[in-house]
Order: structure tokens, then sequence, then C-alpha cells
């Protein structure tokens, strides 16, 4: 056995071995001007900026919603540890002219000239929400805005010279003391604090955010397969820019989904999204539980839709998160006593310092400095601990009424941690069991 085990070790370190980088070859990226689509589109909650490279010939848009297309002329090179294809825009960002022809069944459907968009972002810039305004209303959202944007951004300059001003009087005062101290002269603490020079604040932090007016080919669409192609000034199709066009919609809708962060694992978020599964919560911990709508799409299109390089199964549906639910109530019930509810708290985590680097997700004081910035994120606290773990929980959602969300109902179940292994072993089951089949089967062949 012994013997078997380091036959296998170092037939790995073999294969390892052929695997990785050569030691004397360089691994510099071979780039390649190319013709690519670059998108703004939609993902049913907000906009995504995104390019399809060469590659690919089928770009992946939802349905009956605005989309912003260009065609821009930039770099392009693989990158081995992410297997895809990327773009250097900072390299070249050349845009291409013409005129968008969308192509149904041969026949020319649309002839599209850019169009004027800005993209608002109701939650501020890293919101999980944004909106696109076209034409006329974009004018309109951006007029609205343009003056407390402006405002804000002549505070943050003054706050950066400030701020550069402060750096620099904090290394002429500390110089100042040194001299002083080498003089013989005695500090009180509560002197030099006194003296030391004030930090600037900066300015509030807006709650929105809206973008420039841009230019951009608007797209929206029924369901359906499609094509499209640049058509330039002097009537000649663009090279490299014809592809297939595929806008799908979504299965079912408005079901309700929960994100949940392990309070130990809090950027290892998971998802629950059947009425029918089951939480599993292993040891001393808290769970934040976040509910959404959802709505079931097709798992190849909506993963072509986030990332034009991924692959995905065209027989599988998936559901996707898409209106976070603030204004309902969580409920959460253990067996034999009475419904608690839960309310929805504001948090921000702290990075705790050491060798093996953590998180800390402590409640948001919402002190009124600036500094201290926006949550982290808000959620429903759920806490399990050691002594409970036998304990099953049922959770759901009511809006003011009192009415029960269909949909919200989950079962929660709390394990001992040292018998953790156990769902490992249940997730592992089908595939040990097919193994065994595989190679009965084999045997019965041969």
């Amino acid at each position: 056995m012994k013997r078997m085990a380091v036959h296998v070790l170092w037939g790995l370190v073999f294969l390892a071995t052929l695997a990785g980088p050569d030691p004397g070859r360089a691994d510099v990226p071979k780039f390649e001007e190319q013709l690519v689509y670059r998108l703004n589109n939609f993902d049913g909650k907000g906009y995504r900026d995104k390019f399809v490279p060469r590659s690919e010939d089928t770009i992946y848009l939802l349905a009956d919603v605005n989309n912003a297309v260009s065609l821009r002329y930039t770099q392009v090179y693989y990158w081995p540890l992410t297997r895809k294809y990327l773009a250097a825009f900072k390299r070249l960002n050349e845009e291409a002219e013409g005129i968008l022809e969308v192509i149904k069944r041969g026949d020319i459907l649309k002839s599209l000239a850019k169009e004027e968009y800005v993209l608002f972002y109701p939650e501020g810039i890293m919101g999980e929400v944004s909106r696109m305004y076209v034409g006329a209303e974009a004018y309109a959202v951006f007029r609205k805005y343009e003056k407390p944007l402006t405002d804000f951004y002549q505070k943050m300059d003054a706050y950066n010279k400030e701020m550069l001003a402060y750096r620099t009087r904090i290394i002429e005062y500390g110089q100042e003391l040194e001299a002083r101290k080498n003089a013989g002269e005695k500090f009180d603490p509560a002197q030099v604090q006194a003296e030391m020079p004030q930090q600037p604040q900066p300015p509030a932090r807006l709650s929105f955010d809206v973008t420039g007016l841009k230019q951009d080919f608007i797209i929206s669409l029924p369901p359906g397969n499609y094509a499209v192609r640049l058509r330039a000034a002097d009537g000649t199709i663009v090279e490299g820019s014809e592809k297939k066009l595929v806008l799908f919609t979504r299965r079912r809708q408005g079901r309700i989904g929960y994100e949940i962060i392990p309070g130990n694992r809090w950027t290892k978020r998971e998802q629950s999204n059947e009425p029918s599964s089951t939480i599993y919560a292993a040891g001393r911990n808290t769970l934040y539980f976040r509910p959404y709508r959802e709505d079931e799409y097709r798992e190849l299109y909506y993963r072509k839709l986030l990332d034009p390089q991924n692959d995905g199964s065209r027989d599988r549906w998936i559901w996707v998160h898409t209106e976070p639910l603030a204004e309902v109530q969580l409920f959460l019930q253990e067996a034999g006593r009475p419904a608690t509810r839960i309310e929805r708290t504001a948090y921000r985590v702290k990075q705790t310092p050491g060798a093996e680097l953590g998180y800390e997700i402590i409640p948001y004081q919402n002190t009124g400095d600036p500094a201290e910035g926006p949550p982290a994120f808000e959620g429903h606290p759920v806490s399990f601990s050691a002594a409970n773990g036998k304990a099953s929980k049922t959770l759901w959602l009511e809006e003011e009424a009192g009415r029960v969300l269909e949909d919200s109902l989950r079962r929660i179940v709390a394990v001992k941690r040292e018998m953790g292994y156990l769902l490992y072993l249940i997730s592992v089951f089908p595939l040990i069991a097919g193994l065994i089949l595989f190679i009965r089967r084999k045997q019965s062949t041969s």
C-alpha cells in the first residue's frame, strides 16, 4: 500500500511538472488587434460592462430591455490563468463608426444609429441596482443630478488638496517636535495633541450616482434569434462585425430566494432558491439572510450574458436574484416555541489582523462620520450555538399586512461541527454510486 502511494505521488508530481510553466520562458501575453463588441447589458438587476472577443460568434442579451452596444478596435490577448481572452482597452480603444444592422431571417429588421443614454445608480456606484435612460429621459435625469454631482466632486477636489497640505504639515510638525526634543524641551501629551494639525474631513457621500451622457447603439428586441453587423459609411460591411444575436427571457418569475452570508465566511455566500431546499448550519455561527425576488433563466444563455466566454448547459435552468426585498418582515420559529421577528440590520465588515487574515461582521453604527462610509450589507441575522446542535428552525417572510409571501418558507437544520463530515458524504454519495456502477459495467463488458 505504501509503495502504491509513493507511485501515485510521483505520478502527480510528474503531471504537475508537465502542466506547469517553463521557468526559462517568460509568460508575456501576445497582443492581437481585433474588432470587438463592447456591451453594457442588463442582467436582471443592473448593467454590467463586458466585451465579446472574435472567438465568440454569438451575443446573448435579455429581451425587451435596453442594452447598449458599441464596436471597438482594441488589443486582445489570451490569459492562461483564466483561460479567457482579455481586452487591453488602455492600449487601444478606437470606436468603429457606422450603422448597426439587425437581421432577422436574412432581412434587415432594423438599422440602428447611436443614441444618447445615461446609467443611474439609485444606491450609489457600488450598489446592486442600476437603470438605463435613453434619449429625452437621459437628458432629464442627467440635468436633474448634474448639479449635486458637480458640487460633490468640487468638494472632493478641495478635500484632496487639504489632505495633501495636511500630510505636509504633519511631516513638518514631526520634524519640529524632534528638534524641540533634542533641545531639551519636555512635552505634555495633551499639549502635543492640541498643537497637532487637524485632519480634514471628507464630504458626505452621495446616496446615488449617474454617468455622463454616452452614445452607443441601443438594442431592445423581443425574444428570438437574430444577427447583427456594422455597415460603414461607404456602404460596405465592416470585416469582423457579423455576429449571431440571441434575445432571451425568463421562464418563471417572481419567486423568492435568499442570499445567505455565513458569519465565519462572509465572502463565501450561498443561495437558497427553492422552498424544498434545506439550509444546514454547522457549529457555532450566524447566518445573515438577504431575501430577493428571483427569475428563472436557461443556464447557457444567462451565463453567456454575464460573460460571453462562459460555458453552460442548454438543458438546465437556474434561478437569478433580481430585486432585493427590503419592505418585508422575516420571522423565525423553532419547534415548540412562538415565532420571533428578525429585524433587518445594517453591518460593516472589519478585517482582523494576524497571520491568518479574517473578517469580523459588526453592526453599522451610522455615526454620521463621512469617513465611515456606507454599510457593507444589510441582512436578517439568525444565530446558532453549539448547544442547539439538533435544533430545527423555520423561517418565512411577511408583508406589512401580515400576509405570508409564497415560496419564502425555508427549513434550517443546525448540525454539530464534528458531524459536519456527514454533509460531505451525502453530497458525494451519488458520485460514489455512479463510480461503482461504472466499474461493474466495465468489468461485465470485459
